[in-house]
């Protein structure tokens, strides 16, 4: 999967101003939903989806690999990088919806 064609940001659900903190916390969430032992559906999806996941947070919490993807995303698609206001509110909805999956699993009883 070439990096600069997903939006690393957007797979975590985070702006691209968040800090270390926010994907780190992002990641361990999104992983406890699409971990292929316990997600609800496709296990191929799964395996997919947290591949994605794993390829997403290791470029991003490394800042040398970070700053490399971000110059080529701004190289790729300069008029997709901004963080206007919609981008974002598109970013926050997309995290609310992940968020709202974290809850779900954490209020599941064991």
């Amino acid at each position: 999967m070439n990096t600069t064609q997903k939006d690393l940001y957007k797979i975590l659900g985070v702006i691209s101003s968040a800090e270390i903190a926010v994907i780190k916390a992002a990641y361990r969430a999104l992983i406890m939903i699409y971990h292929p032992d316990k997600y609800t559906g496709d296990k191929e999806s799964a395996v997919r989806k947290s591949k994605e996941i794993n390829q997403a947070y290791t470029v991003l919490v490394d800042p040398d690999k970070r700053k490399k993807y971000n110059a080529q995303r701004v190289n790729n698609n300069p008029d997709k990088v901004s963080d206007t206001s919609e981008n974002t509110m598109n970013e926050l909805r997309w995290t609310l919806k992940e968020s709202e999956e974290i809850l779900k699993i954490l209020n599941e009883p064991d």
